[in-house]
C-alpha cells in the first residue's frame, strides 16, 4: 500500500486545495490506517518516503513548467498558476514533514511465510 497521511488525525485539509484540486478528499493518519487494517490485514513493513516525494513535486512542477508552451494552447493561465501553487504547496507540506508518504506491505492473517523487506 502506498499513500498519503498526515501526523494529526484531525488535520484540515488546506480550503484552496479542498475547492478546487480534491473536493472531498481526506487526508487520514496512520492511526486510522492502522485502526481500519486491525483484525483484518498484518503490518510486515513501514516506510516513510515522504522526503522523497518533495523531490517527485518539485521535478513535476519543472515538467509542467517546460511543457507549458505546447499545453497553453489547450489551457488557460489561470490553470498553470493553479497547478503552479498546487505542486508548490504540495512540496512544502512534505518538505515541512506536516505530510508524509508511506509505503506499507500488509499481508492476510493466513499468510505464513516470512516477508523479508526491501529497502530504496
Amino acid at each position: 500500500m502506498h499513500f498519503i497521511a498526515s501526523n494529526e488525525t484531525d488535520l484540515n485539509t488546506d480550503p484552496w486545495i479542498h475547492k478546487y484540486i480534491f473536493p472531498s478528499g481526506l487526508i487520514p493518519s496512520l492511526s486510522q490506517i492502522g485502526k481500519a487494517m486491525e483484525e483484518k490485514l498484518v503490518l510486515e513493513d513501514l516506510q516513510n518516503i515522504g522526503l522523497h516525494y518533495d523531490y517527485t513535486l518539485m521535478a513535476w512542477q519543472e515538467n509542467f513548467k517546460n511543457s507549458w508552451n505546447s499545453l497553453k494552447t489547450e489551457y488557460d493561465e489561470t490553470f498553470y498558476r493553479m497547478w503552479i501553487f498546487y505542486l508548490s504547496i504540495s512540496a512544502a507540506s512534505f518538505r515541512s514533514r506536516r505530510l508524509n508518504l508511506w509505503q506499507l506491505v500488509v499481508t492476510k492473517p493466513s499468510f505464513q511465510k516470512e516477508y523479508k523487506s526491501i529497502r530504496f
